[in-house]
């Protein structure tokens, strides 16, 4: 099984996200992750394109898309987990 996402930027992602729960805008994650937003934006494409994320369909207050853990997300990071320990 492929991993559950690729390269350490996706892979932040996604471990901060599930293990928080929290919604979180691409600002928000490249200041957390000490990132360029652009990386993460490109980060938060690709995981939204694997179905691991989505759009909330809120905006921030300076009109920044907001971004969730779906469903396969969650499931994926626990299976992830299982794996490794």
């Amino acid at each position: 099984m492929p991993p559950l996402c690729q390269g350490p930027c996706q892979q932040e992602i996604m471990d901060l996200m599930v293990y928080d729960g929290t919604p979180r805008s691409a600002a928000d994650l490249a200041t957390e992750l000490r990132r360029e937003p652009r990386t993460i934006r490109n980060a938060l494409s690709a995981l939204t394109e694997q179905g691991l994320l989505r759009e909330t369909g809120e905006r921030t207050e300076t009109n920044g898309r907001i971004w969730m853990v779906t469903p396969a997300g969650r499931k994926g990071a626990r299976d992830s987990a299982r794996k490794t320990s």
